[in-house]
């Protein structure tokens, strides 16, 4: 029995090497799988945050000519401040000057002018006293 003996220890040990191996290499592949799990979840987190940083940089944009359109009206709105006073003055001027540069030619021309409006309300009447005959020489014609 001792020799029986003796010839089943060294297999229970290379059996137990191979048993504790196993156990290491299943410990191994457990590792590889959870890596490989982790390895994924990473990568859609990455592909996730790519995203997001895509549109972060598309509203960074937007917000930039926003800005730069603001900054443009801004300086718009400011020269019309200044002026507009300038040119609501000079305006007037001009229309005041213009409008008594007219008046004075009337006056200076008041008999031609007189002249003139009497014509034409003449003419005026003519016209209309002539159109509204032809109404008339019509309807006695055609009716």
């Amino acid at each position: 029995m001792s020799e029986a003996t003796f010839s089943i220890k060294p297999i229970l040990n290379e059996l137990r090497e191979r048993r504790e191996d196993y156990e290491r290499l299943a410990e191994k592949m457990d590792t590889l799988k959870n890596l490989s799990q982790e390895v994924s979840f990473l990568s859609a987190a990455l592909q996730e945050e790519r995203f997001k940083t895509e549109r972060l940089e598309e509203q960074i944009n937007d917000l930039t000519e926003l800005h730069q359109n603001e900054l443009a009206l801004l300086l718009v709105a400011t020269v019309a401040g200044v002026a507009m006073p300038f040119l609501r003055t000079r305006v007037r001027v001009l229309t005041t000057s213009l409008a008594l540069m007219v008046a004075v030619m009337v006056l200076k021309q008041w008999p031609e002018v007189t002249q003139l409006s009497e014509h034409l309300l003449r003419r005026l009447k003519e016209y209309l006293l002539d159109k509204h005959h032809e109404r008339y020489e019509c309807k006695s014609l055609c009716g």
